[in-house]
């Protein structure tokens, strides 16, 4: 019998592994082949380049070609927004952890452009400071790529072809209050969580994730 596939889609200048929430959703499924990767690229220093998001999308159509029919993608905040760009058709289920209701430059600005350190350069390459030091790296590319992306049909149509289950984070300290309930046919579990899922509610987003694969 084949092994239970998962695959993963993180979020916005990370790692796969990064804030280890895929790492201990894999360790409590040891009988899945969970299947991660990065859609960013790494410099020596540990400096981050971010990916165009047709290029990201380009990278999980990858992954999920070459998996079987019918496997649970499970994908955590920008990791939502490229998910719903790929072509799902081999995808049974879907699992949405503390997806972003919206993408845009204006978001994008707003975010990062009092953060200290930061310089935003629209036309060419932005730098935003980490706070492990490093430094994430958002060309032009990237920035032409968030244009004109109607993340709420995205959904729509995700949820209209497949299982959906949103895990939303109330308490989410990048996205603030979301809101799903245009969303027909998927069961929204909430958690009094921030957007990671950090400390106490790891363990319960984990349990409530074996729920849903079981």
């Amino acid at each position: 019998m084949n092994k239970e596939e998962i695959v993963f889609s993180h979020g916005f200048g990370v790692r796969a592994d990064g804030r280890g929430i895929f790492t201990d959703i894999a360790k409590a499924m040891p009988d899945a082949n969970c299947i991660t990767f990065d859609f960013n690229t790494f410099d020596s220093e540990g400096n981050t380049t971010v990916t165009p998001l047709d290029g990201q999308v380009k990278i999980l159509q990858s992954h999920i070609d070459r998996t079987q029919e019918g496997v649970t993608l499970i994908c955590h905040s920008q990791g939502c927004i490229v998910a719903s760009l790929a072509n799902l058709d081999k995808i049974g289920q879907v699992v949405f952890l503390a997806p972003p209701p919206l993408i845009s430059i204006e978001r994008f600005i707003s975010k990062f452009g009092k953060r200290e350190g930061s310089v935003l350069n629209l036309e060419g390459i932005s730098s935003i400071p980490r706070s492990d030091g490093s430094t994430t790296y958002i060309g032009k590319e990237y920035i032409d790529s968030i244009k004109s992306i109607d993340v709420p049909s995205l959904y729509k149509k995700v949820a209209q072809n497949h299982k959906l289950t949103i895990i939303r984070a109330t308490k989410d300290n990048i996205l603030g209050e979301t809101n799903f309930d245009y969303l027909e046919n998927v069961e929204i579990i909430d958690i009094a969580a921030d957007h990671d899922f950090t400390g106490e509610f790891r363990d319960e987003l984990v349990k409530n994730i074996k729920k849903i694969t079981e």
